[in-house]
């Protein structure tokens, strides 16, 4: 009798941010659905994590208020999850953030997924951009207390939540 055993271990990864990005590369923790289930077998709800992160960093970098309600020409609207305002050459520019679970940047098929989501917002007005590096990357306990959120800026207008 033959007895594999596999084990799996999450990986520390390092990737290039984007071309945008300046020069250097990004480690990430990938949190998986086990994490998410742990949460939610703790009582808490499936976009805990993600408002947590919304709220923390509105409050670190002086965000504006709320999503941002993006108007696509037919009219349908969706929500930019964090903004901030520049003026710029003395108009208004909208920089746009999504926070995201690290596994859309490990997944191809959710990274494109999310990657045309902030772009159909950045399209959908000449005042729009891809948010910038304005936001840190860090980490910050929740307000439960039982949970520590680690962050990163892509540095192409996405936030990834990579642990907690």
């Amino acid at each position: 009798m033959l007895l594999v055993v596999c084990l799996i271990l999450p990986i520390i990864t390092v990737v290039p941010v984007s071309a945008s990005a300046p020069l250097g590369t990004m480690t990430l923790l990938p949190n998986t659905p086990t994490d998410w289930a742990r949460a939610r077998v703790a009582g808490l709800p499936s976009n805990y994590f993600h408002n947590e992160t919304q709220e923390h960093l509105r409050a670190t970098y002086s965000l504006g208020p709320g999503e941002h309600t993006v108007t696509f020409l037919t009219g349908e609207t969706a929500r930019a999850d964090l903004w901030r305002v520049v003026v710029e050459n003395g108009e208004d520019v909208f920089y746009l953030w999504e926070v995201k679970p690290a596994l859309h940047w490990y997944v191809f098929d959710l990274w494109i997924e999310a990657f045309e989501q902030l772009s159909s917002y950045v399209d959908a007005s000449s005042d729009h951009r891809f948010g910038d590096m304005h936001i840190g990357s860090g980490n910050f306990p929740t307000s439960c207390g039982r949970y520590i959120v680690s962050y990163q800026n892509a540095g192409n207008g996405f936030i990834y939540m990579l642990s907690f």
